[in-house]
């Protein structure tokens, strides 16, 4: 079982087993503490699943460069994003690398973590100055009044260290929010070059870093000033330990020569072409003009064909245009054909293709290809690295392949990897166990997944179920137990699919069974049905609704032909959950489609699946409930996604839906509380949430895991809130489960260590925690566990899940470790 424990976390992380750090949040926060927060135990990540794949999510602007007989290739990485969506979710954009050998292949099964933080990191460039790369990237860098375009550096070494654990300030603009930067390597050292995009930033500055990664300027310096036009195209290449600086003008590719000191050597001249590569003596110039040219140029700037040579025909481009490289012994120059794909061709010192060399490292249509990047390892070979689209569509991966002279393309392989995300996740207590559910995710499908659970949090089964797989999988996966069995609830294809699975762990039913077009579902269970919830629009897609409709729990079918309208006309993300003989759905209902505002809105349903009442809780939005003895409670996110700021709320209702509680702010931390849920532990309810309380700066999207216990009338029991999970890696999508009296939150966390580099789920026991050999569960090991244990000897825990509480060993049967063990807890010999 992977741990991760008060002393050993994962990359910074921190679960805090509350204590004094609680009275300080109270500073904070409130100056009321009436009691002291439950005990949280450091999560355990769910075991095994760690086959490294192309990772999910979106993978960009790869760069490559060769050194030590191998490349190291590097991109923007959104990896963290795939939590909610878009570029920007979490740490936004982080910077990985691959060390990949001759033919393209990474030696890193893991990428290496170059940079992660929050705000985004990308664009990255990389050059070798013979015994380390320095990767550049851009920052999203803090200003006083807002952001600011940044550049940052750090060496990575043959073996693949990431020599500087803190990234060296290379520049930064105060009033630029973007710019072009470029990177080259002279003699042992490395100059970077910039320029901004506003008014005092827009000159072309250079900065020198040292072999041991120190800044040898106090600050960059001007080495092209602005004019009345900004500069595009900038390039930085060396040869003869020159540096060679190139950049578009008004209309024209102008270059000039420099000292490794930035002392310029001559004049700028006019060069016919913006994609240079060095052979370490001379250079090769590619552009595009009605097809691909090159010419050579030697170290001093004479152009040997001012008008270039014919590299291929009328080849329409694409995505940058075309890429040029030197492997040793010839040139090679590649480019995006919109029609067949990247197209490679090696040229001899003349410029002249070599015949037989020209053919596609990717033969993927453009619309799938995004920019690319070439490097010679060897002599004789090119390894070229891509942005592609995987299987799975909106995300890219990182693709890797290379070719001989002789016109011999290796496999293309995968090069932005990682152990399959686990999000999406839900869980259903049943008696002793508990079955957990999720979408498992890389860039090459879908999963839905599920597994079972003892108390003690162990699994019963060996591998998860696989309940459906494809590329059309999206959204939360959800589960709920009807008192003799689970079902599983989730979409795909717009359509929602349910699937029942046994106490024994057993899939029920033989394949996917067909609910209705849907998404945005949810399920609850009890009294041997189920009763299904999922937003689809009936006539037009500016009028969604939510439905629901009741499954028999004994065959799965359901029990009507048609489903009843619980509420529109333009709601979205329903909830469901059982209380006692009655459903409570939760949805948020927008005045119109066009409007981010929504009321939270819940409604008490009868047996027959059909609204008695239902009425607004508040204002926002991510509605839950949770089911107590007497009351229930409802919990929100107030204002509309889109705002900076959101607080979490609850109330209290009764089953004739009244209100009987509240309404109460759980949270009115800063910044961002989202997706909260509830649930009730047999004294009170918990209730966690995504918070962004700790954020350094307003880009800072990171989701810690927040959380209150809340009395049956909707009061604080603690007056204040507290951490559940905190640190610098995202922790989203927490889930709860209580039974038996013990208190068990699902989540999943990004671990960037080996051999995850992905959102991994993990478990936490709140409160009351189950122990070892509690086989009666009346709180301690005695003489009725004694007994209890005789009658399970021999039996498999995954058959006999109440057994699993006096499986000592962890084996999975109870033996005779197991019978001494219990016998020495309870006193015996």
């Amino acid at each position: 079982m992977n741990t991760l424990n008060v002393n050993s976390r994962p990359a910074g992380w921190v679960f805090v087993l509350l204590d004094v750090i609680v009275l300080c949040l109270a500073v904070l926060w409130t100056a009321s503490v009436s009691a002291e927060p439950p005990v949280i135990s450091s999560p355990e990540l769910l075991p095994g699943d760690v086959e490294s794949n192309s990772a999910s999510g979106m993978q960009l602007s790869p760069a490559i460069a060769a050194g030590g007989g191998m490349a190291l290739a590097v991109w923007a990485d959104a990896r963290t994003s795939v939590a909610h969506g878009g570029l920007d979710d979490q740490t936004g954009q982080d910077i990985y690398a691959a060390r990949l050998d001759a033919q393209g292949k990474p030696f890193d099964v893991t990428p290496i973590l170059v940079r992660q933080a929050f705000g985004y990191q990308r664009a990255p460039q990389v050059a070798f100055n013979g015994t380390h790369w320095l990767v550049v990237w851009e920052n999203q860098g803090a200003t006083a009044g807002y952001y600011g375009f940044a550049l940052q550096a750090a060496r990575v070494a043959l073996d693949g260290t990431v020599v500087d654990s803190q990234p060296i300030p290379v520049q930064s603009f105060a009033n630029s929010t973007s710019g072009m930067f470029a990177v080259a390597a002279v003699n042992d050292q490395w100059v970077v070059a910039a320029s901004g995009t506003s008014a005092g930033e827009s000159s072309i500055y250079a900065r020198r870093i040292s072999k041991d990664g120190v800044l040898l300027e106090q600050k960059p310096i001007e080495i092209l000033p602005a004019t009345y036009y900004l500069f595009f195209k900038l390039g930085l290449s060396s040869a003869n330990g020159e540096l060679l600086v190139s950049w578009l003008g008004s209309s024209t590719m102008m270059a000039r020569r420099f000292s490794p000191a930035l002392v310029p050597l001559a004049p700028a001249f006019s060069i016919p072409g913006d994609k240079i590569a060095s052979s370490g003596s001379s250079y090769l110039v590619s552009w595009v003009n009605n097809g691909i040219f090159a010419t050579p140029m030697s170290a001093q700037g004479t152009v040997q064909y001012p008008s270039g040579k014919l590299v291929s025909f009328g080849a329409a481009t694409t995505n940058g245009g075309p890429k040029v490289a030197w492997d040793g012994s010839n040139w090679w120059v590649s480019y995006v054909s919109v029609t067949s794909g990247i197209q490679v061709v090696a040229l001899d010192a003349f410029a002249s293709p070599i015949t037989g060399s020209e053919v596609a490292l990717s033969s993927d249509s453009s619309t799938k290809l995004g920019t690319h990047a070439v490097a010679g390892v060897v002599p004789g070979s090119l390894v070229g690295v891509w942005e592609g689209q995987p299987i799975t569509p909106n995300d890219t991966s990182i693709w890797g392949a290379s070719v001989t002279v002789a016109g011999s393309v290796t496999d293309v392989v995968s090069v932005s990897n990682g152990a399959p995300a686990q999000l999406n996740t839900d869980v259903a207590p049943a008696p002793f166990q508990r079955l957990m559910v999720w979408l498992e995710s890389t860039g090459m499908g879908h999963q839905v997944l599920a597994q079972r659970f003892s108390l003690l949090g162990y699994p019963l089964d060996t591998l998860p179920l696989v309940l459906d797989t494809g590329t059309g999988l999206f959204g939360d996966v959800r589960a709920a137990f009807d008192g003799q069995r689970w079902m599983v609830a989730w979409v795909k294809d717009y359509k929602l699919y349910v699937r029942r699975v046994g106490l024994g762990g057993v899939v029920v039913d033989n394949a996917p069974k067909f609910v209705a077009n849907a998404y945005n579902a949810d399920v609850a269970g009890g009294g041997s049905q189920f009763y299904l919830v999922y937003n689809m629009y009936i006539s037009y897609p500016q009028q969604v609704f939510v439905f629901g409709i009741v499954a028999d729990g004994v065959t799965g079918e359901l029990l009507t032909n048609t489903a009843v309208n619980l509420g529109g006309s333009y709601a979205l993300f329903p909830r469901v959950e059982r209380w006692n003989e009655l459903w409570v759905a939760t949805w948020q209902s927008h005045f119109s489609h066009d409007n981010p505002q929504a009321a939270t809105v819940y409604g008490i349903i009868g047996a027959d699946g059909k609204v008695i009442t239902s009425q607004g809780a508040g204002y926002g939005g991510q509605t839950r409930f949770a089911p107590g003895p007497t009351t229930g409670l409802v919990v929100w996110r107030s204002n509309s996604a889109s705002n900076a700021n959101n607080d979490v709320h609850c109330v209290a209702i009764s089953q004739t839906g009244a209100i009987v509680g509240g309404p109460t702010v759980v949270s009115a931390a800063p910044y961002r509380q989202l997706r909260p849920t509830a649930t009730w532990t047999g004294t009170e309810f918990f209730m966690v949430w995504e918070d962004q309380r700790d954020a350094a700066t307003f880009f800072d999207y990171r989701s810690a895991l927040y959380g209150a216990r809340i009395g049956a009338d909707a009061t604080l029991v603690d007056g204040v809130s507290f951490p559940v999970a905190v640190g610098p890696q995202p922790a989203v999508d927490p889930q709860l489960a209580a039974d038996a009296g013990f208190t068990l939150m699902t989540a999943s966390f990004f671990v960037p260590d080996q051999p995850y580099a992905a959102y991994r789920l993990g478990t936490v026991s709140i409160g009351k925690m189950p122990i070892a050999g509690d086989i009666d569960l009346d709180g301690d090991v005695d003489q009725g566990d004694v007994k209890l244990q005789r009658t399970c000897y021999g039996k498999s825990v995954s058959l006999v899940p109440q057994c699993a509480m006096g499986d000592l060993d962890l084996n999975g049967q109870i033996n005779q470790a197991d019978w001494v063990g219990i016998r020495k807890l309870a006193g015996g010999k």
